[in-house]
């Protein structure tokens, strides 16, 4: 390209490219240098959206004028911008079939006009389309730069269907689920998803997210037992979470097994595996032990040093393969794409010879969004006093709040500690990524009934 002059550049998918070329500056920049020496020019770039901090297109189009199409009601003929109802009292809505399956009623699926509140169905929407205008909301944009917003709710008629986008929606749980709000809300509704930048607020997680039980004990509503181990050089820190419907989870025990790490043979070691094999919990009536534990593997206390997975006596890999029943070995990386959260690959050790890889990053995304949801049974709960009746330990609460998503270097956003102490937060990471692992995030309310139904059965 560097060679050539321009006239007409079309760049496609522009979020998928790298952010610098060659190490000779923004690609986007580079690109439009090759426009410079024609007149009449033009460049045309598409994207579907990624994150809101690093989406190029997202850039480009609040650069822009920021054009949204207009389209008129049926009924009253006011024109409006096609969106889901969600929290409005407005939009494209739809009745779910009774029984708790999340299964869209189809012919529930209708558009609640903004104006009139007459509802229209899709049958008039290629009327809506034929007869809407774009219409800028920042018209004192540079008139050089003009920006469209597109959502799956514009698809023509033929193409993306308004039932098979309330279907898609419904599969989230009115959001609930949020790995796949994310989906949806990049490839449906055709925005950036955005991450929480501040660091959660700890009165309002003390308010909303204690509920009234004891460490150790399983609320109601939790079902399903999974744990989360992180390994230090002086101890084993493990966090117990239960499980329920909609992927509600609790805090149900914190457990510190101290020791010298470095040697397999040390008590600390028999310890937390006698814990893990052993440990009850009630449910139901029933005594249930954890199903699965993830245990990190990213540092081995023999060598002192992080990331040695490669070692074929890592202390860690060893006693994950020799207790493969119940331990699931997983360690963070960096690499994988924005939508895994993990992802299988092997490693040299004859013990243990497969791990598990997480995206941190995004279980972090998740929880952050996790811990804004304004339900009367919010996703993530802690309990509000310890095992002996005094209120819970508050290092618990400040270790579970203990990262923000910042600027770690200069033009490089991560998550971050602001404080030395995170255990609480990664065995929570590590005891929930079992239930992404194991599928449960994506259980129906009929499946979680079944289960449920089991427990009561035996």
């Amino acid at each position: 390209m560097k060679s050539n002059t321009i006239p007409l550049v079309i760049m496609d998918e522009i979020d998928e490219a790298k952010d610098e070329l060659g190490d000779q500056g923004d690609i986007l920049a580079i690109i439009e240098g090759r426009t410079l020496a024609v007149r009449d020019f033009k460049i045309l770039a598409l994207s579907t959206p990624t994150t809101m901090e690093h989406s190029k297109v997202y850039r480009l189009f609040l650069q822009g004028d920021q054009r949204y199409y207009h389209v008129p009601c049926p009924h009253c003929g006011e024109k409006q911008v096609l969106v889901l109802k969600e929290k409005r009292d407005h939009g494209l809505t739809y009745d779910l079939k009774p029984g708790g399956n999340l299964i869209v009623e189809l012919d529930s699926v209708r558009y609640i006009c903004k104006c009139c509140k007459e509802y229209f169905r899709e049958s008039k929407k290629q009327w809506c389309l034929s007869n809407g205008l774009w219409i800028p909301k920042n018209p004192d944009a540079d008139p050089l730069k003009k920006s469209y917003h597109i959502s799956g709710l514009m698809s023509p008629e033929q193409m993306l269907s308004w039932k098979r986008i309330c279907s898609k929606h419904a599969t989230t749980n009115k959001g609930k689920n949020v790995l796949l709000y994310k989906d949806f809300t990049i490839n449906i509704k055709g925005w950036p998803w955005s991450r929480v930048e501040k660091k959660a607020d700890g009165q309002k997680f003390r308010e909303r997210n204690l509920r009234n039980y004891r460490m150790g004990e399983v609320p109601e509503g939790g079902l399903m037992l999974t744990g989360g181990i992180d390994i230090h050089l002086n101890r084993a820190e493990l966090a117990v979470i239960a499980i329920g419907k909609d992927f509600v989870r609790w805090l149900v025990d914190y457990k510190i097994f101290y020791g010298d790490m470095a040697n397999p043979r040390d008590p600390a070691w028999r310890s937390l595996l006698g814990f893990i094999n052993t440990k009850t919990y009630t449910i139901l009536g029933r005594e249930l032990m954890m199903f699965k534990c993830a245990v990190d593997c990213g540092y081995d206390p023999k060598e002192h040093r992080d990331k040695d997975w490669n070692d074929k006596s890592h202390i860690v890999y060893n006693f994950a393969g020799l207790n493969s029943r119940k331990l699931i070995p997983i360690r963070g990386s960096g690499k994988l794409k924005n939508w895994d959260i993990v992802k299988e690959a092997r490693t040299a050790n004859p013990l243990c010879p497969k791990v598990f890889m997480l995206n941190s990053s995004l279980l972090k995304d998740l929880l952050s969004k996790e811990l804004i949801l304004e339900d009367d049974l919010p996703p993530v709960n802690f309990p509000s006093f310890m095992s002996d009746g005094r209120p819970i330990n508050e290092e618990l609460i400040e270790q579970f709040l203990s990262e923000r998503y910042k600027e770690v270097e200069p033009g490089v956003m991560g998550w971050k500690k602001v404080r030395e102490r995170n255990e609480v937060l990664d065995t929570w990471l590590y005891a929930t990524a079992v239930g992404y692992l194991s599928g449960i995030d994506s259980w129906t309310p009929i499946m979680w009934d079944r289960y449920e139904a089991g427990l009561k059965a035996e």
